[in-house]
């Protein structure tokens, strides 16, 4: 016998070590492999543990396994791929693809590589992915390439990137995808110019949308302005993804998009520019660009209307807004803005609103009164005494929340006190 059969049988008798107990009981021993036929037949048993006894062997000594010759034909190699295709998908499966991982030999490269293009399981798929990092990427890199690309399975694609690399060799496409999902210090991503933009918002409409957005938030300004030149070309999830960005880094150019998204057919984006019109009143925007928030003051959508009252566009009527306007949400915004724009003089509407059926217009209105403080105090006092209870707990609550109550405590007093 020799040496590398013995080193292979070696092997089984070892592994079968954990079963010798259950010999001892009874059943039948470990199986003594020594040559090709054993091997086969050992892997096409009936017993799983004896299927998996010879896989643990082959793994320990996968040279001396294939040193055992051919059977019709066909070494450990060819029975490995012909019984893994058997087990595809079930759970002996991973041990079968565990073994054919101990060989380095083109016949298992081209079984990983089918492996990443057709498997499903996410495990397998990188388990392949780790056999064929071994390789020499430049050799697979054209079989591998359309795996990348193609935007069905992001999985497939994550697998593939690192073992692609990002080889100047590569479509600039593939590089690009490359370094937005390898991260890796060698692999760092093209900066956005006109020159690559078609690749780039590829990929912020493909399945990797989130990893290009985070890479190019990295490069800052330029491609923000950049995007923002291509704004039509943006999905809805990007455009609203660079108004977010622009208001929050740079609030001083994103305004420049507002009239663009306005004009959008997406009720999202028109809302989305109107929140960040809304966000820059405190910086100040030219009123040529608030003002382009107006004509959506007849839009379908309360939604819509009611972010073009918080944006405060110049010019706006509010009184005969909310005259108007019929919605509850729509009419509580107009009350908070003509509250903003005239202070004190919006008293009377405001204790004029103490009387709405809608008990959230009640509460904007008592809350405008508190904010304006002793104004709004002295002009409620009236009303703690209105022949409508609604009134009197507006009333009674504004001047609490004012610090009223001696006062409150004293009227009181003195209203339920016996006259004469």
């Amino acid at each position: 016998m020799s040496s590398q059969e013995t080193s292979c049988r070696g092997a089984v008798n070892e592994n079968s070590e954990t079963r010798g107990s259950e010999s001892a009981c009874g059943q039948a021993p470990p199986r003594q492999i020594r040559n090709i036929q054993g091997l086969v037949g050992a892997l096409t048993a009936a017993d799983p543990a004896t299927r998996f006894d010879a896989l643990r062997a082959i793994q320990a000594q996968p040279q001396a396994a294939l040193a055992f010759g051919t059977y019709k034909g066909r070494d450990v190699i060819d029975i490995l791929l012909a019984q893994a295709g058997f087990a595809e998908g079930t759970m002996e499966w991973m041990s079968w693809v565990g073994a054919l991982a101990s060989f380095r030999e083109p016949r298992v490269t081209d079984f990983f590589v089918d492996t990443i293009a057709t498997a499903e399981s996410a495990q397998l798929i990188f388990s392949a992915s780790r056999y064929l990092a071994e390789d020499d990427p430049a050799v697979l890199r054209s079989r591998l390439l359309p795996l990348l690309l193609q935007n069905d399975n992001p999985v497939r694609a994550r697998a593939v990137a690192p073992l692609i690399g990002r080889s100047s060799s590569s479509p600039a496409a593939a590089r690009l995808r490359v370094a937005i999902l390898t991260e890796a210090e060698n692999c760092p991503a093209p900066t956005l110019d006109q020159s690559n933009a078609d690749l780039w918002l590829a990929e912020l409409a493909g399945p990797f949308w989130r990893e290009a957005q985070v890479t190019l938030r990295v490069q800052g300004q330029s491609a923000w302005i950049t995007l923002a030149q291509g704004w039509n070309g943006l999905t809805e999830n990007n455009q609203l993804w660079l108004l977010r960005w622009g208001v929050e880094d740079f609030p001083g150019m994103v305004a420049g998009v507002i009239p663009e998204a306005l004009r959008s057919n997406s009720d999202t984006v028109r809302i989305e520019a109107l929140r960040v019109l809304a966000a820059l009143q405190e910086t100040g925007v030219p009123d040529s660009i608030s003002a382009s928030a107006l004509s959506l003051l007849d839009d379908p959508d309360p939604e819509v209307r009611e972010a073009v009252v918080l944006a405060a566009p110049p010019g706006l009527d509010w009184r005969a807004l909310l005259d108007r306007e019929t919605i509850p949400s729509v009419r509580r915004a107009c009350v908070s803005q003509l509250v903003r724009s005239e202070a004190t003089k919006a008293i009377p509407d405001l204790v004029g609103l103490l009387r709405s059926d809608d008990w959230q217009m009640r509460t904007v209105a008592a809350q405008a009164l508190v904010k304006l403080g002793s104004p709004g105090a002295e002009a409620v006092k009236l009303l703690v005494h209105d022949e409508n209870p609604t009134v009197r707990v507006a009333a009674v609550r504004v001047l609490l929340d004012l610090k009223q109550d001696a006062w409150l405590e004293d009227e009181f007093l003195t209203f339920s006190r016996p006259s004469g």
